[in-house]
């Protein structure tokens, strides 16, 4: 991460377009708008990427919450309050998303998945998803997080909120959108791509307080 003018640039880590926005009926074939990674064709979905299925710890821990299935698992870098990428393991279960320790496995964060109203990937070949958070008094934390396996993160987390609750969170394509965090801040996040090479730039705004 450098400083930037305005703002902080997320270099890709690991390595004006159309808006586009769809439903969980139609969410592969808006997904195959987006452009993919070298890396990314040919890649089957596993799910289990961070190897947690089986693991006594984890399955303690969702036992907690009355679950038990570890629909999706990877490493992640989660992007802190300061715009800083932290390393995470990110699991999604039957009614939520977990943001675990990548060294304890112990919970940092866990969203259900009734308060997820967006999920939001740029149209560009990046490996960022953004999940909007929802409370009753407005100061929910949303989420966003690079992963190398993120069209598979979303598609596990729309079908698991649909099979759940029998509707689904709005999956938008756009390559400039907002981040809330910290309860009363929120920074623009955008994507831009660079025309000589096609490598993706990803830059934070300063923070300001929610509108």
């Amino acid at each position: 991460m450098a400083a930037g003018s305005g703002g902080v640039r997320v270099d890709e880590l690991g390595g004006s377009r159309g808006r586009e926005a769809a439903r969980v009926d139609t969410l592969l074939p808006a997904l195959g708008l987006k452009k993919r990674r070298d890396s990314s064709p040919g890649k089957r979905f596993e799910g289990d990427h961070a190897s947690l299925r089986a693991d006594p710890k984890v399955l303690r821990m969702l036992a907690k919450y009355d679950e038990s299935r570890v629909l999706f698992s990877d490493f992640v870098h989660k992007i802190n309050r300061e715009g800083r990428p932290k390393p995470r393991v990110l699991l999604i279960a039957g009614k939520a998303v977990y943001v675990l320790n990548p060294d304890t496995l112990k919970c940092g964060n866990r969203i259900a998945a009734e308060r997820v109203s967006c999920v939001t990937l740029s149209t560009l070949a990046d490996n960022f998803c953004h999940l909007s958070v929802d409370s009753e008094d407005g100061s929910g934390d949303d989420l966003l997080v690079s992963c190398a396996h993120k069209i598979e993160l979303a598609t596990t987390f729309v079908r698991a909120a649909r099979d759940l609750y029998g509707r689904s969170p709005q999956l938008e394509l756009k390559d400039r959108f907002v981040h809330k965090f910290s309860a009363a801040y929120e920074r623009e996040v955008r994507f831009c791509e660079n025309g000589t090479d096609g490598s993706v730039s990803t830059k934070l705004s300063e923070p300001r307080l929610r509108r």
